[in-house]
């Protein structure tokens, strides 16, 4: 199946390949290191958190980030 569904496709067909790319997109955008880095940064100053007001633990693509910033910040 091509990127885009095409008219040839059945409704199902035209879902499952838009399912499938938006699974593929967001496994793709995600930054580990950047994740960690940002933990280390607020574990060794407290004050950079005023720097990330707008970041939200649901932000952070690996599940222990997520548990990790949640304890930090709540």
């Amino acid at each position: 199946l091509p990127i885009y569904p095409t008219a040839n496709y059945t409704t199902r067909q035209k879902i499952l390949q838009v399912i499938h790319w938006h699974v593929i997109i967001a496994v793709m955008i995600h930054n580990l290191e950047a994740e960690q880095s940002v933990i280390a940064a607020v574990l060794l100053d407290n004050d950079c958190l005023e720097s990330f007001t707008r970041l939200k633990p649901s932000h952070f693509y690996a599940p222990a980030h997520r548990i990790i910033y949640e304890a930090i910040c709540y």
